[in-house]
């Protein structure tokens, strides 16, 4: 096949009526092609050959690739019931031709997060724990946003360092680029919204704090995750 050209390719897929791949060591083009002409597929039972994610059609169609008797009694069979056998890749086609819509669909997803932001505050190490698991699932749902978790600044990083972590490594395994802020509020910043810590509480300071201190901007405070 990798001799030939585009158009004597087609020419050979209008006629032929089963395609045999023995190894495949990636998800090759031949065996999408082939059904996409109506041709029936064989592929060895390994490597690639064996994902039903990447060819999803009946084990039938799947031989050892070490065993060419199995396979030629397979090819024998597939062409003596060609048309039932040909039923059992029509749903793989329809699929294959939706996936230019499914495909622009999934990249308007992707890049619609582009600008949005999520503020979240804790006052406590209990409710760090909630706001990272809200940072989290927000993240995985936008994956471009960005995320500003804002902590007191008079209770230390380290107290919050085991839950942060974490997070890394958890929006690290989506593959997803979300950019997360840690931020540290300052005792004035927080004596400076919503009264004095008498009249009101570290929580519903740190609440204030997250609606009306304007975004932060600092490179160095800023992680792309993976």
């Amino acid at each position: 096949a990798r001799k030939r050209t585009p158009r004597q390719m087609r020419e050979l897929y209008k006629v032929a009526k089963v395609v045999m791949d023995k190894h495949m060591p990636a998800g090759e083009a031949v065996t999408y092609e082939a059904v996409m002409f109506d041709c029936l597929v064989l592929v060895g039972e390994d490597v690639n050959g064996i994902h039903h994610i990447d060819l999803p059609f009946p084990r039938k169609y799947r031989f050892n690739h070490l065993d060419l008797v199995e396979a030629a009694s397979k090819l024998g069979s597939m062409l003596t019931h060609y048309s039932t056998n040909l039923c059992d890749f029509l749903p793989f086609k329809l699929a294959m031709l939706q996936w230019a819509a499914v495909s622009d669909r999934n990249v308007h997803i992707y890049f619609s997060s582009v600008g949005l932001k999520l503020r979240s505050f804790c006052s406590c190490a209990t409710s760090c724990r909630g706001m990272l698991a809200s940072a989290y699932a927000f993240a995985a749902l936008h994956p471009l946003a960005s995320v500003e978790l804002l902590y007191p600044e008079q209770y230390g990083e380290w107290q919050f360092g085991w839950d942060t972590h974490n997070l890394r490594a958890a929006l690290g395994r989506i593959f997803h680029p979300t950019f997360v802020r840690y931020v540290p509020v300052p005792a004035a910043v927080l004596d400076a919204q919503g009264g004095s810590s008498a009249s009101s509480s570290l929580s519903q300071r740190m609440f204030q704090a997250a609606l009306n201190w304007g975004w932060t901007e600092r490179p160095q405070a800023r992680s792309s995750l993976p």
